[in-house]
Protein backbone atom coordinates (compact mmCIF):
# COMPACT_ATOMS: atom_id res chain seq x y z
CA UNK A 1 0.00 0.00 0.00
CA UNK A 2 1.19 3.57 -0.69
CA UNK A 3 2.54 5.24 2.41
CA UNK A 4 0.30 7.98 3.85
CA UNK A 5 1.61 11.22 5.32
CA UNK A 6 0.56 14.03 7.60
CA UNK A 7 1.34 17.40 6.00
CA UNK A 8 1.24 20.62 8.01
CA UNK A 9 1.48 24.10 6.50
CA UNK A 10 3.67 26.08 8.92
CA UNK A 11 3.36 29.27 6.85
CA UNK A 12 1.75 32.45 8.16
CA UNK A 13 -1.13 33.47 5.85
CA UNK A 14 -0.60 36.87 4.23
CA UNK A 15 -3.30 39.53 4.26
CA UNK A 16 -3.83 42.98 5.75
CA UNK A 17 -4.23 41.49 9.24
CA UNK A 18 -0.92 39.57 9.25
CA UNK A 19 1.26 40.42 12.23
CA UNK A 20 4.28 42.54 11.29
CA UNK A 21 7.45 43.70 13.01
CA UNK A 22 6.97 47.12 14.68
CA UNK A 23 7.61 49.86 12.12
CA UNK A 24 7.22 47.55 9.13
CA UNK A 25 4.45 48.24 6.62
CA UNK A 26 1.36 46.07 6.56
CA UNK A 27 0.89 43.61 3.73
CA UNK A 28 -1.11 45.09 0.87
CA UNK A 29 -2.82 43.47 -2.11
CA UNK A 30 -4.56 45.72 -4.62
CA UNK A 31 -6.28 44.78 -7.84
CA UNK A 32 -4.82 46.40 -10.96
CA UNK A 33 -7.26 44.56 -13.21
CA UNK A 34 -10.53 42.85 -12.30
CA UNK A 35 -13.51 41.04 -13.73
CA UNK A 36 -15.80 43.55 -12.03
CA UNK A 37 -14.18 46.36 -13.99
CA UNK A 38 -14.63 44.45 -17.24
CA UNK A 39 -10.93 43.71 -17.75
CA UNK A 40 -11.49 40.03 -18.42
CA UNK A 41 -8.71 39.08 -16.01
CA UNK A 42 -7.85 39.65 -12.38
CA UNK A 43 -4.33 40.83 -11.49
CA UNK A 44 -3.01 41.94 -8.11
CA UNK A 45 -0.18 44.21 -7.04
CA UNK A 46 1.50 43.08 -3.83
CA UNK A 47 3.40 45.23 -1.35
CA UNK A 48 5.27 43.44 1.41
CA UNK A 49 8.53 43.34 3.33
CA UNK A 50 11.27 40.84 2.58
CA UNK A 51 10.72 39.68 6.18
CA UNK A 52 6.94 39.47 6.04
CA UNK A 53 5.24 36.48 7.64
CA UNK A 54 7.17 33.21 7.44
CA UNK A 55 10.54 34.13 5.95
CA UNK A 56 14.21 33.30 5.62
CA UNK A 57 17.03 35.64 6.71
CA UNK A 58 20.05 36.14 4.46
CA UNK A 59 23.54 37.04 5.78
CA UNK A 60 23.19 40.58 4.39
CA UNK A 61 20.28 41.19 6.78
CA UNK A 62 22.69 41.74 9.70
CA UNK A 63 26.20 41.46 8.24
CA UNK A 64 27.57 44.52 6.36
CA UNK A 65 29.47 42.33 3.90
CA UNK A 66 26.91 39.53 3.95
CA UNK A 67 25.56 37.84 0.85
CA UNK A 68 22.03 37.12 -0.31
CA UNK A 69 20.01 33.93 0.03
CA UNK A 70 21.63 32.42 -3.05
CA UNK A 71 24.67 31.43 -0.93
CA UNK A 72 22.66 28.63 0.67
CA UNK A 73 22.46 25.27 -1.13
CA UNK A 74 18.94 24.21 -2.09
CA UNK A 75 19.50 20.86 -0.38
CA UNK A 76 19.51 22.64 2.97
CA UNK A 77 15.94 23.83 2.46
CA UNK A 78 14.47 20.35 2.01
CA UNK A 79 15.08 17.30 4.15
CA UNK A 80 14.76 15.71 7.59
CA UNK A 81 14.37 18.06 10.54
CA UNK A 82 13.97 17.75 14.27
CA UNK A 83 11.26 19.72 16.09
CA UNK A 84 11.85 20.20 19.80
CA UNK A 85 9.29 21.46 22.31
CA UNK A 86 10.86 23.93 24.73
CA UNK A 87 9.16 24.73 28.06
CA UNK A 88 8.60 28.33 29.05
CA UNK A 89 11.62 29.06 31.25
CA UNK A 90 12.04 32.76 30.53
CA UNK A 91 12.18 34.99 27.50
CA UNK A 92 15.50 33.67 26.19
CA UNK A 93 16.30 30.06 25.38
CA UNK A 94 19.57 29.02 26.97
CA UNK A 95 22.23 26.67 25.64
CA UNK A 96 21.39 24.29 28.49
CA UNK A 97 17.72 24.14 27.43
CA UNK A 98 18.70 23.32 23.87
CA UNK A 99 21.14 20.66 25.00
CA UNK A 100 18.43 18.95 27.09
CA UNK A 101 15.86 19.11 24.30
CA UNK A 102 18.14 17.85 21.53
CA UNK A 103 19.92 15.34 23.79
CA UNK A 104 22.33 13.13 21.83
CA UNK A 105 20.80 13.79 18.42
CA UNK A 106 22.72 15.86 15.88
CA UNK A 107 20.12 17.35 13.53
CA UNK A 108 21.12 19.31 10.46
CA UNK A 109 17.79 21.15 10.59
CA UNK A 110 16.23 22.14 13.92
CA UNK A 111 12.89 23.86 14.57
CA UNK A 112 12.04 25.36 17.96
CA UNK A 113 8.47 25.12 19.25
CA UNK A 114 8.11 27.40 22.25
CA UNK A 115 5.60 29.27 24.38
CA UNK A 116 5.08 31.47 21.32
CA UNK A 117 3.13 28.60 19.74
CA UNK A 118 1.21 27.75 22.88
CA UNK A 119 0.15 31.40 23.19
CA UNK A 120 -0.51 31.67 19.42
CA UNK A 121 1.48 34.89 19.36
CA UNK A 122 1.91 34.95 15.58
CA UNK A 123 -1.87 35.01 15.22
CA UNK A 124 -2.36 37.92 17.63
CA UNK A 125 -3.50 41.31 16.41
CA UNK A 126 -0.79 43.06 18.44
CA UNK A 127 2.95 42.40 18.49
CA UNK A 128 4.22 40.86 21.76
CA UNK A 129 7.70 42.17 22.50
CA UNK A 130 8.60 39.61 25.17
CA UNK A 131 8.36 36.64 22.81
CA UNK A 132 10.62 33.63 23.42
CA UNK A 133 13.91 33.93 21.52
CA UNK A 134 17.43 32.50 21.49
CA UNK A 135 20.13 33.74 23.81
CA UNK A 136 23.58 34.42 22.39
CA UNK A 137 24.86 31.36 24.26
CA UNK A 138 22.19 29.20 22.61
CA UNK A 139 23.20 30.57 19.19
CA UNK A 140 26.81 29.60 19.89
CA UNK A 141 25.66 26.12 20.97
CA UNK A 142 23.86 25.64 17.64
CA UNK A 143 26.99 26.61 15.72
CA UNK A 144 29.20 24.31 17.75
CA UNK A 145 26.69 21.44 17.46
CA UNK A 146 26.81 21.63 13.66
CA UNK A 147 23.21 22.68 13.06
CA UNK A 148 22.88 24.23 9.60
CA UNK A 149 19.26 25.45 9.65
CA UNK A 150 17.28 26.73 12.63
CA UNK A 151 13.68 27.91 12.69
CA UNK A 152 11.47 29.43 15.37
CA UNK A 153 7.82 30.31 16.02
CA UNK A 154 8.46 34.07 16.29
CA UNK A 155 9.07 36.87 13.80
CA UNK A 156 12.66 37.00 15.04
CA UNK A 157 14.99 34.37 16.43
CA UNK A 158 16.67 37.03 18.58
CA UNK A 159 15.34 39.06 21.51
CA UNK A 160 13.50 42.24 20.59
CA UNK A 161 15.74 44.33 22.85
CA UNK A 162 19.01 43.29 21.19
CA UNK A 163 18.67 41.38 17.90
CA UNK A 164 22.20 41.83 16.54
CA UNK A 165 24.39 39.36 18.52
CA UNK A 166 22.25 36.27 17.89
CA UNK A 167 21.72 37.03 14.20
CA UNK A 168 25.36 37.87 13.63
CA UNK A 169 26.51 34.70 15.40
CA UNK A 170 24.24 32.45 13.35
CA UNK A 171 24.48 34.17 9.97
CA UNK A 172 28.22 34.68 10.37
CA UNK A 173 28.63 30.92 10.79
CA UNK A 174 26.52 30.17 7.72
CA UNK A 175 23.38 28.97 9.52
CA UNK A 176 20.11 29.44 7.68
CA UNK A 177 17.46 31.19 9.82
CA UNK A 178 13.74 30.61 9.26
CA UNK A 179 11.39 32.85 11.26
CA UNK A 180 7.64 33.22 11.62
CA UNK A 181 6.76 29.51 11.73
CA UNK A 182 3.28 28.38 12.75
CA UNK A 183 4.05 25.31 14.85
CA UNK A 184 0.84 25.01 16.90
CA UNK A 185 -0.32 21.99 14.90
CA UNK A 186 2.89 19.95 15.09
CA UNK A 187 4.36 17.73 17.75
CA UNK A 188 7.97 17.30 18.75
CA UNK A 189 9.95 14.71 16.86
CA UNK A 190 11.26 13.86 13.41
CA UNK A 191 9.68 15.58 10.40
CA UNK A 192 10.55 16.38 6.81
CA UNK A 193 10.94 20.09 6.03
CA UNK A 194 10.27 21.83 2.73
CA UNK A 195 11.13 25.53 2.86
CA UNK A 196 10.81 27.54 -0.37
CA UNK A 197 11.76 31.23 -0.12
CA UNK A 198 11.06 33.50 -3.08
CA UNK A 199 14.00 33.53 -5.51
CA UNK A 200 14.95 37.17 -4.94
CA UNK A 201 18.39 38.28 -6.18
CA UNK A 202 20.83 39.71 -3.61
CA UNK A 203 18.02 39.92 -1.07
CA UNK A 204 18.43 40.38 2.69
CA UNK A 205 15.63 37.86 3.15
CA UNK A 206 12.53 36.50 1.48
CA UNK A 207 9.03 35.30 2.39
CA UNK A 208 8.76 31.52 2.22
CA UNK A 209 6.23 28.72 2.03
CA UNK A 210 7.13 26.21 4.73
CA UNK A 211 5.66 22.71 4.80
CA UNK A 212 6.24 19.88 7.28
CA UNK A 213 5.58 16.21 6.59
CA UNK A 214 5.79 12.96 8.53
CA UNK A 215 4.50 9.44 8.08
CA UNK A 216 0.97 8.94 9.39
CA UNK A 217 0.58 6.71 12.44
Amino acid sequence: MPRSYVVVDATMPLDQTTLVWPGDAQFSRKLTASHAAGDGVEVSRLELSSHHGSHVDAPSHFLPQGEGLEVYPLELLWGPCLIVDLPNEGEQISAEQLARAVDTRRPERLLLRTENSRQRRLSCSEFVRDYVALSEGAATWLVERGVRLVGIDALSIAPFSDPLPVHQRLLGAGLLIVEGLLLEAVTAGEWELCCAPLRLVNADGAPARVLLRRAAD
